[in-house]
């Protein structure tokens, strides 16, 4: 069953012609950080829609850390990185950007 939730997941994200990952961190009570990752894309209506994609237990929150975890989640979507445009919230601050 989850495998057929990922590929329907990745058809609507090959059809559409924006999308955005979002990012958010968290630390649990055990002190075990987590990253939260949202794909939010578009049809060709316009309509917005958003993907809860997982939640991953991650070592430490630095940029390489999130790239790997975005780079990884891309693959079993089978998307282009160029494809993606990057939204993530870190030490609630908001950065914006791009990969090429």
């Amino acid at each position: 069953m989850a495998l057929s939730v990922i590929r329907k997941v990745s058809e609507n994200l090959h059809k559409s012609p924006f999308l955005s990952v979002m990012i958010d961190e968290t630390t649990d009570v055990t002190n075990q950080e987590q990253v939260t990752l949202v794909i939010r894309w578009i049809n060709d209506n316009f309509e917005v829609y958003e993907e809860f994609i997982g939640l991953y237990a991650v070592p430490c929150i630095d940029a390489a850390t999130l790239f790997s975890v975005i780079k990884d989640t891309s693959y079993h979507l089978i998307l282009s990185i160029k494809q993606v445009i990057i939204w993530y919230f870190l030490l609630n601050k908001l950065s914006f950007g791009t990969f090429s």
